[in-house]
Order: structure tokens, then sequence, then C-alpha cells
């Protein structure tokens, strides 16, 4: 039986409408000078070829822990800042984040290009996806992206370019939300926490079985909100959503907006944030020709990576075999 956990979540994660300065760490002037000499360092490497070996420095190692912390007992999300434009250009700003990663975690594949490091940005000409086999996917657009959750526990976005106007990141603790639903909708939890099925992936794959919007295991809550694949599965299995899950969704969604971060992250600002606790989304934007958004994504799974219930992995695995399905038929 799928294990519900019914009591308020009292921990610094479980924040309500936190300004952006609650997870803001300024870079001190001694780490920037270490990163900008490891930056120097690795010239002869292509970013995605730097190793933690080539990235490494007692003071990176330091900041890594620094963040590791700060997303599994703090506020589950950090903006790291003070690597200006004047001094790291946009290829500097991709070796740092990838040079950063490698301390917490190992990339992994995004998307059916195989892509370990993103690029977030749409055509300069048309805003429209570079590639018809990438149709729809939201980071190449300008749209505003919803909230939802990725696939891996630790999800990063650098900013090497803002947009001229919008574009701001939000973000939302899942936790919270989990407290809403204990005071004031404790009736709907059990529908969250059993889910429903989802058609994932490029050709729509439907999952074998239901994946959770909620679960509980070794005294820790995570999420996974993908309701847009739901709904898909719902049309294709001929069915409605059940009427309780179906407001169990539009509360949820509803409550991630009222208790929202909104910030724009600034070129050479980083944001990490523990996936398994925190939504994310992205308000819409406008590029010109001075300024064209440009930021750059990782997915980490760290190497100790937190337990998650038995059918959240298996959902999981679901989702990256349909991405793989889908990688293979375009090669």
């Amino acid at each position: 039986m799928t294990a519900v956990y019914r009591e308020i979540i009292d921990t610094p994660d479980a924040w309500v409408n936190a300004p952006k300065d609650r997870f803001l760490r300024q870079l001190s002037e001694v780490e920037v000078d270490v990163i900008a000499r490891l930056v120097d360092a690795s010239r002869h490497l292509a970013p995605l070829e730097i190793t933690k070996a080539d990235f490494d420095d007692p003071v990176v190692r330091a900041l890594a822990v620094d963040v590791r912390r700060k997303l599994r007992s703090g506020e589950g999300a950090i903006v790291l800042s003070q690597l200006p434009q004047e001094r790291f250009s946009a290829e500097d700003y991709k070796r740092i984040y990838w040079g950063l990663g490698t301390h917490l975690g190992t990339p992994v594949i995004q998307n059916y290009h195989r892509d370990l490091l993103t690029h977030v940005e749409v055509d300069r000409d048309t805003d429209k996806p570079y590639d018809t086999r990438l149709k729809g996917r939201g980071y190449r657009t300008s749209a505003e992206a919803g909230y939802h959750t990725d696939t891996n526990e630790i999800v990063g976005l650098m900013c090497a370019q803002r947009a001229e106007r919008g574009g701001e990141s939000v973000i939302s603790s899942a936790l919270a939300i989990h407290n809403d639903f204990v005071r004031h909708r404790p009736h709907l939890l059990d529908s969250l926490y059993e889910g429903y099925w989802q058609a994932i992936g490029q050709d729509e794959i439907m999952t074998p079985q239901k994946a959770p919007v909620f679960g509980y295991l070794d005294g820790h809550v995570c999420v996974y909100a993908q309701f847009r694949t739901m709904r898909l599965a719902a049309e294709k299995r001929g069915e409605s959503l059940p009427a309780d899950l179906a407001e169990a969704m539009d509360y949820f969604m509803d409550r991630a907006v009222a208790n929202e971060a909104e910030f724009l992250l600034e070129a050479g600002e980083i944001l990490f944030w523990n996936n398994r606790t925190i939504l994310h989304g992205r308000r819409r934007f406008e590029n010109s020709p001075e300024r064209h958004r440009l930021l750059y994504r990782l997915w980490l799974e760290p190497e100790d990576k937190l337990r998650i219930p038995d059918n959240f992995a298996e959902h999981l695995k679901q989702e990256i075999r349909a991405t793989d399905a889908a990688m293979q038929d375009t090669h």
C-alpha cells in the first residue's frame, strides 16, 4: 500500500513566497579568482571534455559542499552570483558551469540529440525550435513554461545572457504545496500519491503503471509533476481523469503559483535546485538584437542520490526508456 504522509512539513525547503536573497550565495573574490584560474588552465579542452580533476581545487570542493547542503537540508535551491560579463565570456560561462557541475553529480542526457549540456534559447529569426525533432520542447520557445519537474535529482540553469524583457525564473516548494493539502484538502492527498498513467516522450508512449505526484520514503516527501502528460494519457485512454485527481491537480497548480518565488537570472548567475522537492517554470520573454536570452542547462545525478519510492523509481525508468527509444529512431 502506498505510504501517504499527512503531517505538516516544517523544514527550510517548505518555504512560501521567498525573495531571491533567500537563495542568493555571492561568490567571494577568492572563489572567483580560483574559478578564473581553472577556466584559463582548461582552455586546451572543449568545455564538455573537462573532468572533475581538470576543474579541481579545495575552494571549488568547498563551494560544491555548500551547494549540496543548500539543496538537501536548506531551501532546496541556490543562486550563485558574482561572475560578471566584464570578466567572463559566454564560452567561459559554459566552461565554469560544466566544471562546477562535475562536482555535484554525473551529467545526464536531456533530449533526443543526447545533449548533456543544453542551450536554452530560441532561433534568432523565427522563434521556433531549431530542429523538428524537438518540436514542442518548451525550452526552445519564448513562451511561458508552467510549473513542472524534470527527471533527475539536481537541475540547474546558468544565464549567459538575459532577454530584453521577461524570462523570469519561477520556483515553488512542493513541500509547501503538500502542507496546503494537509491543511485544506487532506481528502485529495490519496489521489496524488496514487497518480495516473502518462503518455511520455516524442511518441507519447503510455506508461505501464500510474505515475505518482507525491511520494514518501525515509521520512521525506518527494514530488514528480508532469500534468500535461497525465491529461494526454487520459485522452489516449478515452477517459476523463478521476474527479478527485483533476480537482487535486487544479489545486496543486493554484498553490504553486500562490507560493512561488520569482526572480530574474542575470548574466553569470547560476541556479541549482533539488528536483525532488522544488518545481520550476519560466515567464514569457522577448528578445532584441542586443539581448538574446541564452541559458545553459544541466541535469545531474549525484553519487549519493536520494532514495525515492519504488513507484517513483520505476516511472522515471520508463521516461528514460522512452527517451532512449526515441533517440534510436532518430539515428
